[in-house]
């Protein structure tokens, strides 16, 4: 049951994040905002880090991670681009067909297929 507080507190967390965005920093770039918010998660990030013990991880791991850096950051650019010209009912809700993305690509690149499960 842990996993339905965790869920809602990231879903009001992201609202809220999303509602702040729009009208807080609407007189600022989207590149400022990502620094912003990389400044203030940076120093939580590498705390939290120090107390989880990192398995050994091969080199394919880190090629993929080092790969999706660029390709996150673009996304997320773009995201906030789409939070700051449109207003948040009609950008945000087309977050909600991100699982329908991720079965169409699943099945495209890796072969998986939907099941009961």
């Amino acid at each position: 049951m842990q996993w339905f507080f965790l869920s809602l507190i990231t879903a009001i967390s992201v609202a809220v994040r999303d509602v702040s965005v729009k009208a807080l920093f609407e007189d600022q770039h989207p590149l400022e905002i990502v620094a912003l918010e990389l400044f203030w998660s940076l120093p939580l990030l590498v705390a939290g880090c120090l107390f989880v013990p990192v398995p050994h991880l091969d080199s394919a791991f880190w090629w993929a991670f080092i790969l999706s850096i660029p390709l996150n950051l673009v996304a997320y650019i773009l995201y906030l681009y789409a939070i700051k010209l449109s207003p948040l009912t009609l950008s945000v809700p087309f977050l909600a067909f991100t699982p329908v993305f991720m079965i169409l690509t699943g099945a495209f690149i890796l072969g998986e297929t939907v099941n009961l499960w």
